[in-house]
């Protein structure tokens, strides 16, 4: 759903990838109980059908294998600023259009509550080792304010093929000094959720 062959190609002209193979994760080309780990960050909620990813997911573990994931949920609506004012001022209509918008722009089309997750990964056969929050709500208002920035780097990336994007080194020198205390983790706080699963059998 996020990438094709020509980005993994690119991503192994960079060196930090020995090997990269591009699947469905509906339908994973892997045998069964081929890795001990499997790791997914925020890309579930991209994936129509992600109930099917797992099932897929505990299928290439071998016995005692970790599903390692983090997904965003139905929370994401609730704090998010323009949907909040919008409500204020009577018109939730337009702030769900804005939520709407909001999914288009990052491709979310499997936002669902955390118990949602929960049944179906013990659907699958797996044990909830970890189950915490990881962003704050003030991060995520801070991620909203700053969307406008984000028009450049997509501009370019329509025309060039490949996103303008700020050096490491000044990204790492300058955020830090504005935004560290709006930088951590609320392990209570489902926005986004981090599990830890475990495959018993």
């Amino acid at each position: 759903a996020m990438m094709n062959q020509k980005e993994l190609d690119k991503a192994l002209e960079g060196k930090r990838y020995k090997k990269v193979k591009w699947g469905d994760a509906r339908k994973l080309p892997f045998r069964d109980g081929s890795y001990s780990t499997v790791i997914s960050v925020s890309v579930l909620e991209h994936i129509k059908g992600a109930e099917k990813v797992i099932f897929e997911v505990r299928r290439v573990l071998k016995k005692g294998g970790i599903f390692a994931f983090s997904v965003p949920t139905v929370k994401l609506y609730d704090n998010l600023i323009v949907p909040k004012i919008c409500k204020i001022l009577g018109m939730k209509k337009l702030g769900d259009k804005y939520f709407d918008l909001h999914c288009r722009a990052f491709k979310h089309v499997n936002l669902r509550p955390t118990s949602w997750w929960v049944k179906q990964l013990k659907k699958a056969g797996f044990e909830i080792l970890i189950q915490e929050g990881t962003i704050s709500p003030a991060l995520l208002k801070l991620h909203e304010i700053f969307l406008v920035t984000a028009f450049p780097s997509q501009f370019w990336k329509l025309f060039f093929g490949r996103r303008l994007i700020m050096s490491v080194g000044l990204r790492s020198t300058i955020l830090p000094i504005f935004f560290t205390r709006f930088v951590y983790i609320d392990r209570k706080c489902d926005i986004n959720v981090f599990f830890v699963a475990k495959k018993n059998d």
